[in-house]
């Protein structure tokens, strides 16, 4: 069985622009990729003295956006400015790691964690670019601290996120499910994107994560 994750004033509360220190501290980055009717996301997530701080990113396939069955919502937020184009009717892994390459030019990042489901074939990319990567499966054993640690942070008023209906959305409506090995974040249906807050809960989840390479030399692959 599952049940919903975080109540709207709660999430809410969080809501509002990102405090300027995250220009200067350790950014924490996911990356939870789809393939055609999903939303492919990126989160980030920094330690501030306010608490946490985090943005996502999305994108949907054009074809997605113009004939899928999502296409009346991917299409509301494409004009509100919250959801990105990606040419054609895939995902194309060469523009993520485009971004993600932008991102690390902008802001410390000290981490790159992502599901191995679409993604592993960045890995490579990304570490010839001497960014840091962690394979991080979705599994509930694995998403079930990164959960609780989001909602602890949530409820005490310390998770700062910028205004976003994309991300809104898929909070509102993500549910948690709960099995023997731990929680993770499931779909209500079929057709209800909920990969924004799977970013969210990777990024967040891991910002104080100690990572055994940040006292190594060289660009390392970890697996955890």
């Amino acid at each position: 069985a599952s049940s919903e994750w975080l109540p709207r004033d709660v999430w809410m509360r969080g809501s509002r622009q990102l405090p300027p220190e995250v220009q200067t501290a350790p950014c924490t980055v996911s990356v939870v990729m789809s393939a055609t009717r999903d939303l492919t996301c990126i989160g980030l997530a920094w330690r501030v003295p306010q608490g946490v701080a985090a943005h996502v990113i999305s994108w949907a396939p054009q074809g997605a956006i113009e004939r899928g069955p999502r296409s009346l919502l991917y299409r509301r937020w494409v004009a509100a400015g919250a959801l990105r184009v990606m040419p054609g009717d895939y995902i194309q892994p060469e523009l993520v790691v485009d971004e993600l390459q932008r991102i690390a030019a902008s802001y410390r990042v000290r981490a790159i964690f992502l599901d191995p489901w679409g993604a592993r074939g960045m890995v490579p990319a990304l570490s010839a670019a001497g960014l840091r990567v962690v394979e991080q499966p979705m599994t509930a054993r694995h998403q079930d601290g990164l959960i609780r640690r989001v909602e602890e942070l949530a409820y005490a008023g310390r998770l700062i996120h910028s205004p976003d209906p994309v991300l809104d959305y898929a909070v509102s409506q993500v549910r948690v499910e709960a099995s023997q090995t731990g929680r993770r974040l499931v779909k209500p249906t079929e057709h209800v994107p909920i990969d924004p807050a799977v970013a969210l809960v990777m990024a967040v989840g891991h910002v104080d994560t100690e990572l055994p390479w940040e006292q190594l030399a060289e660009p390392q692959i970890v697996w955890i």
